[in-house]
């Protein structure tokens, strides 16, 4: 395995030695592996999430290209919205 030399802060440092002596982690090359890991997943999420805002909205456009809008004010949108969800429940 790859050895990496990093510089930490003091808290940093600290976090990571109060991780190990919880029990939970046998030592600071754990830690650091399960923060990486969050830290990725996190990212896949991150990205996921825009990529599915962005299709949302181009069908916005796209339905607006064609007239497929309405004419409601925003707060009567979040009031239809809420009551469809609530509805759903």
């Amino acid at each position: 395995m790859p050895t990496t030399t990093i510089n930490l802060t003091d808290g940093l440092s600290e976090w990571i030695a109060g991780k190990v002596a919880s029990g939970n982690y046998n030592n600071a090359s754990e830690v650091i592996r399960e923060s990486l890991r969050s830290l990725r997943a996190q990212d896949e999420r991150d990205h996921f999430e825009l990529e599915l805002l962005r299709q949302k909205v181009m069908t916005g456009l796209d339905q607006a290209e064609r007239g497929e809008f309405s004419n409601k004010d925003m707060k009567t949108i979040i009031k239809d919205a809420k009551t469809k969800m609530n509805s759903k429940k």
